[in-house]
């Protein structure tokens, strides 16, 4: 499932989000009409940003590897974590070849806006194949 997602177009990967959200929503009679759906060719506004991946390794981090600046134990999270200094904690987003990110942990401040660090566990040599990329994200 992971991998279908990482090698998806940013279009493709729009069109199976919306296809799978539509799926979860519970059916529910109401007397108001939906709001309108966005016609099938249109994509949230997306932006560019620059994502570099970091590692819980000590050179990288602060005293405490496994711990994000929001409070999350890395060792216990399945999702793409992202650090950005600009979005608030919890902030979803989705990065066009990576998948559904969550905002969770903070870079050093010299970093600004549409900068991204993406979390990569202790596997270094992926980190260090990923580089810096420009991407396209759209918010969630």
């Amino acid at each position: 499932m992971l991998g279908a997602v990482l090698t998806m177009s940013l279009y493709e990967a729009w069109d199976y989000w919306k296809s799978n959200l539509r799926e979860a929503e519970p059916i529910i009679a109401s007397m108001h009409s939906p709001p309108p759906m966005p016609s099938e060719k249109s994509l949230p506004p997306f932006y560019v940003g620059r994502f570099t991946a970091y590692t819980s390794r000590s050179r990288e981090t602060d005293d405490t590897p496994y711990i994000t600046a929001d409070g999350t134990d890395l060792r216990s999270v399945s999702r793409c974590v992202a650090a950005n200094n600009d979005l608030p904690f919890g902030t979803l987003l989705f990065v066009e070849g990576i998948g559904e990110c969550e905002i969770r942990d903070r870079m050093n401040d010299r970093h600004g806006p549409h900068r991204f660090d993406l979390y990569f566990g202790e596997n270094v040599d992926k980190a260090l194949r990923f580089g810096e990329r420009k991407l396209r994200y759209f918010f969630l």
